[in-house]
C-alpha cells in the first residue's frame, strides 16, 4: 500500500499504512460520494463477521481486525477540508463511525497507480496487513465472488502447532 496522509473525522492525523488500526484492516477507498452505498454494504458485511472494531476506544488497544473507510479526495479540495469534513462529521455524529472514517486529501492518481486501480468508477476494497502488505483486493460492492476472497484474507491465520493468530 502506498504511503499517504489522512485524518479521522474526529481530527486525528494518520498515515497509511503505518497507522492502520489492526493486524488486518479492511480498507475501503471511495472516490465519489455515490460510492457510499458500496462502502456501507462492505461495512455491514464486516460488522456481521465481527471485524468492525470500535476505533473510538483508547488507542492503546490492539485490534486483530478492523475496518476503515477512506474517502480519497484530490488535493485541490484540501482548502475546503474543514467544510467538507465538518459536513460529514455533522451528519454522522457517531463516535465509532467518525473514528473509522479517514479522509485523505491526496494525489488520487498516485494512490490509484500504486494499487493498480484503473479508474475512480468503483471503490477499492483491500485487506491490508499492518506492514502495508495488500493481502486481498476486490472492487465495487460485495458479491458472492468478492466476499469470500476478502473473508479468507481477514481470517486469523493458523500458527505453527495448530494455534490460530494473525500472521
Amino acid at each position: 500500500m502506498p504511503t499517504f496522509e489522512a485524518r479521522t473525522l474526529q481530527g486525528a492525523a494518520k498515515v497509511l499504512p503505518r497507522d492502520l488500526p489492526a493486524e488486518r484492516t479492511l480498507v475501503l477507498l471511495a472516490f465519489h460520494q455515490r460510492h457510499q452505498s458500496d462502502v456501507d454494504a462492505w461495512i455491514g458485511r464486516a460488522g456481521d463477521a465481527g471485524w468492525a472494531a470500535d476505533l473510538s476506544a483508547p488507542a492503546a488497544l490492539v485490534h486483530e481486525r478492523a475496518v476503515i473507510e477512506v474517502p480519497c479526495i484530490g488535493r485541490r479540495w484540501s482548502a475546503g477540508r474543514r467544510f467538507i469534513d465538518g459536513g460529514m462529521a455533522a451528519s454522522i455524529r457517531v463516535p465509532s463511525v467518525l473514528a473509522r472514517t479517514w479522509t485523505a486529501y491526496t494525489d488520487v492518481g498516485r494512490v490509484q497507480q500504486a494499487l493498480d486501480i484503473p479508474d475512480s468508477e468503483q471503490i477499492w476494497v483491500g485487506v491490508v496487513a499492518r506492514s502495508g502488505e495488500v493481502l486481498a483486493v476486490a472492487a465495487g460492492e460485495p458479491t458472492s465472488t468478492s466476499w469470500p476472497v476478502i473473508a479468507r484474507a481477514m481470517a486469523p491465520q493458523e500458527a505453527p502447532g495448530g494455534r490460530t493468530g494473525t500472521a
